[in-house]
């Protein structure tokens, strides 16, 4: 698929849901509590509600880390014969990343202006084409989502139009600071992102003290395959 177009689809899943939340209550036992998204809110997404308008007006995308806006990367998943958990879907409005898993397709974005495309190539490149279970593709979710927290920068963008074009830059992510483009993560905090993923236990994501459990690999690095033979992902015997 067009990338252009794949990140236009996956950003208007995102903006669309942060969009309705504007009219749904934070609480609905305390309807004066306010929204769960403001006005306000979503005045910080004003570039990604820019850049959804490439679906209908001629826009061009110029940036060194990326060919596109975003950093979004896709894998294959293997698919639960349990259809009630064939999808799943995560976001985090405040770092701009999204989780879905739909059938046997994962998708995993971050709408960082393209930050982590190099990084993340280079890291997700290894499971994209390996049919990951359901548990190993949270598990790239919670890394995708930890790098977001700890991103050192404000993307500079630059937009102007040109013989009825958009062109809409993006300067070098480094900028002219020394400090690193991404900070790093302990492993609590890996811990915390893996459990809300997976659903599993502090011991079951960290059985160490200090080092996070990883359904990845195997001991010596190869890449681990898990078979689709457990609850929830198989039917209960008899249905």
């Amino acid at each position: 698929m067009n990338r252009e177009r794949l990140m236009v689809w996956v950003l208007k899943i995102f903006y669309g849901l942060l969009y309705r939340e504007l009219f749904l209550t934070l609480d609905r036992r305390e309807p004066g509590a306010g929204n769960i998204v403001s006005v306000e809110d979503m005045e910080q997404y004003q570039l990604l509600h820019l850049i959804l308008q490439s679906c209908r007006v001629p826009m061009q995308f110029s940036m060194m880390e990326s060919d596109i806006p975003a950093s979004i990367f896709v894998f294959n998943v293997q698919e639960p014969e349990n259809v009630d958990v064939r999808f799943d879907y995560k976001d985090d409005i405040v770092n701009r990343t999204m989780y879905l898993r739909l059938g046997q397709v994962g998708i995993l974005a971050a709408f960082d202006m393209g930050a982590q495309t190099f990084v993340g190539t280079d890291f997700f490149s290894r499971y994209q084409g390996h049919p990951l279970h359901p548990v190993q593709f949270g598990e790239l979710g919670a890394n995708l989502f930890m790098k977001a927290r700890v991103f050192n920068r404000t993307p500079k963008v630059m937009v102007g139009e040109y013989s009825q074009v958009v062109n809409f830059t993006v300067f070098p992510m480094a900028g002219l600071s020394s400090a690193p483009v991404f900070g790093v993560w302990t492993a609590e905090d890996m811990a915390e992102a893996l459990m809300f993923f997976l659903g599993y236990s502090l011991e079951e994501v960290m059985p160490v003290e200090g080092r996070n459990a990883t359904w990845l690999e195997n001991r010596d690095g190869s890449l681990r395959f898990i078979p689709m033979d457990a609850a929830p992902w198989i039917l209960p015997p008899g249905i």
